[in-house]
């Protein structure tokens, strides 16, 4: 959101120094009838089209990569408790409980990302207490065989 409103000042700031450029030009019969001046203003136009297409440049590239970082760290996080379930789901019908919980907490954690309220310091609390419950349930698993073990270990 800083980025917008870095993009409005900037665009605000940019109307308003035309608009006192305008009104200067009204009052001082002077500004407009120097060639001289006329030159002036435009070399400093020709400096500021670009650096404006510059800074609304890397305002727009700096929101790209924080996107990006995020993406990316979302795609780890799914492709992690993918992993979990698809190695719960492997070491057998004792892993069902904490499968359910890992997927429930998954679904608790999506809902708690997408919403659009604030989530409070009890949202936060829950969460623990219902990842406590999961990592009980991982923790009170017995392996029956080898390939339990392997899993779990």
């Amino acid at each position: 959101m800083a980025e917008i409103a870095d993009c409005v000042l900037l665009f605000v700031l940019l109307l308003m120094s035309a608009e006192a450029g305008r009104l200067a030009a009204r009052s001082s019969p002077l500004l407009t009838n120097s060639e001289e001046i006329l030159g002036a203003m435009r070399r400093a136009l020709s400096l500021l089209v670009p650096m404006t297409g510059l800074v609304l440049g890397l305002l727009v590239s700096n929101g790209q990569a924080s996107f990006d970082a995020q993406a990316e760290s979302v795609s780890r996080i799914a492709s992690s408790v993918s992993q979990l379930d698809e190695l719960l789901r492997h070491y057998g019908e004792e892993a069902t409980t904490a499968r359910e919980q890992l997927r429930d907490e998954t679904n608790s954690v999506l809902a708690t990302l997408w919403d659009k309220t604030d989530s409070g310091p009890e949202t936060i609390g829950s969460a623990r207490a219902a990842n406590e419950g999961f990592f009980d349930a991982i923790m009170s698993l017995e392996p029956k065989d080898d390939r339990q073990a392997v899993l779990k270990g």
